[in-house]
């Protein structure tokens, strides 16, 4: 079964404890309801188009397997349903926005660190790796890519020799 987000329109600035959005759910490539959370921490609301559609999909969700999250250092299994799988689909949407968005970054500035003989992985919280190739690397280089993100204000940036 192929379920996707379309039409994703996400409010960061109405997030709170949960991420503020709105999707269309489409499946097996036709578009079956709409999906959405108001940001302040409740669970996603749905609506399907056809209740036959959503008992469908829930069916598959409930075969799936538990999602294994590691939180303060312990493993913990969550079972898997329709307000965690929209979550999932969301952040996956997310993360690839965001990791786009730092690869179009990197591309631009690519040149700039290289000529200056950067070689550097910067390592975002959220588990993004970017490589900029270059040579050499010195201090003098690790100073030039620092002053480079911190005109981006990623303060939560990490630096590792390569």
């Amino acid at each position: 079964m192929n379920v996707q987000l379309k039409s994703i329109k996400h409010f960061p600035s109405m997030s709170d404890e949960t991420e503020a959005f709105n999707a269309a759910i489409w499946m097996n490539g036709k578009k079956v309801g709409t999906v959405s959370n108001q940001g302040c921490g409740g669970p996603n609301d749905w609506h399907f188009t056809d209740k036959g559609l959503e008992m469908e999909l829930k069916k598959h969700i409930d075969q799936m397997p538990p999602e294994s999250v590691t939180f303060c250092g312990e493993t913990h299994e969550i079972k898997m349903d329709m307000d965690q799988f929209f979550t999932n689909l969301l952040a996956d949407y997310l993360k690839a926005k965001e990791t786009a968005r730092i690869e179009k970054w990197a591309q631009k500035e690519k040149s700039r660190l290289i000529a200056a003989g950067c070689a550097q992985a910067i390592q975002i919280e959220n588990g993004l790796d970017i490589l900029i190739v270059g040579v050499m690397p010195n201090k003098t280089n690790e100073e030039a890519f620092a002053a480079c993100i911190a005109k981006r204000k990623w303060t939560n940036a990490k630096f590792k020799q390569i």
